[in-house]
């Protein structure tokens, strides 16, 4: 069995549970809906509504922040210990 391609109809189902959150929690202002999954399907459409990412996107953005954030570390770092080398 293959992996599930992300499809149009999945933007749908998700939208569909933030519908319902949003009608039986009235007081909750903000719903963020991700979807996701190994690949994009043919009939993948891009959403407003919601968050759509392969893992390998989502990974790539995660490698991505981690490395800004280890940057920031690390020159935080060489301020705190100028002369340690």
């Amino acid at each position: 069995m293959g992996a599930v391609q992300l499809r149009a109809q999945h933007i749908g189902q998700v939208l569909g549970y933030k519908g319902l959150i949003l009608q039986n929690k009235p007081n909750v202002k903000n719903v963020h809906c991700f979807v996701f999954g190994y690949e994009k399907g043919s009939d993948f459409v891009i959403s407003k509504d919601a968050e759509l990412k392969t893992f390998s996107e989502s990974i790539a953005e995660l490698r991505a922040e981690y490395r800004e954030y280890a940057k920031i570390i690390e020159d935080a770092r060489e301020v705190e210990d100028p002369d340690e080398d």
